[in-house]
């Protein structure tokens, strides 16, 4: 990609401002992709969602992103007689500021993590037989059975519990240290993506509880695990329910 291709989709007026600094980098389920300039970059180098793209040639996009954008950073600050160089020295001669210890919230997200990788690795059998009874009510056309939906539901609720496992700690995290550099408008947002990440992720434990009634036991006992989380962060986080993400929060949704 040009220089001049780039600054032409940044500075597109039909793209929401910011809109990729507050969503769940889930650009196949998103109904603001058309409006997303990063989404608009990634479809003009050829490596958008759904294209089988290599994890290098992804990498390599993302490192000419930073590149054009560092270059129009520094055209800016050009015009406005700042030297970029000299900020650089400065800041390195500035004391290093020490990380936050995590919060309560980002140790049980981190766990979170390993817990769903080893629930899943242990359920091999479960799901196993799960498809096979589902392909034989296919087979047998059962009444009141619809295995195809059941196999979309299942797929659905595994895609979403696996999409938000890292995200929830990552977006937690973000938001805890944000909090302690008093960036109120990051920690927010953050902790409201990681809020929707919960949601839905017990939505689909939820849902999964109902394919597989012989784990509906154990699956209750990890939603109330993530319900806690949940309420945790809300407490930490009072603002992060009603903080309004551009584009996504603040307009009129599609009938």
């Amino acid at each position: 990609m040009t220089p001049d291709e780039f600054k032409h989709i940044v500075n597109n007026p039909h793209f929401i401002p910011g809109i990729f600094n507050y969503c769940d980098r889930w650009c196949e389920r998103c109904r603001f992709t058309e409006r997303c300039s990063v989404y608009a970059t990634s479809e003009a180098a050829g490596v958008g969602e759904g294209r089988n793209t290599t994890m290098k040639a992804s990498i390599k996009h993302t490192a000419e992103i930073f590149k054009l954008s560092l270059q129009m950073l520094e055209e800016q600050l050009q015009k406005e007689g700042i030297n970029l160089h000299e900020v650089r020295e400065q800041v390195r001669a500035e004391p290093a500021i020490p990380a936050p210890p995590h919060a309560p919230y980002c140790r049980a997200a981190k766990k979170y993590i390993t817990f769903v990788n080893r629930w899943f690795d242990g359920r091999r059998d479960t799901f196993h037989l799960k498809g096979l009874a589902l392909a034989k009510a296919a087979e047998l056309g059962l009444p009141d059975t619809d295995p195809v939906a059941d196999v979309a539901r299942l797929r659905d609720a595994i895609d979403v519990i696996r999409w938000y496992q890292h995200l929830i700690y990552i977006k937690l995290r973000r938001a805890s240290r944000s909090d302690d550099f008093d960036d109120d408008q990051d920690s927010q947002a953050s902790a409201k993506i990681a809020l929707i990440g919960l949601d839905n992720s017990i939505a689909a434990w939820h849902a999964l509880a109902a394919l597989l009634p012989n784990r509906q036991a154990e699956i209750q006992k990890t939603t109330a695990s993530l319900d806690r989380l949940r309420k945790s962060v809300e407490t930490a986080l009072p603002q992060a329910r009603a903080f309004l993400r551009p584009g996504f929060d603040d307009l009129p949704k599609r009938p």
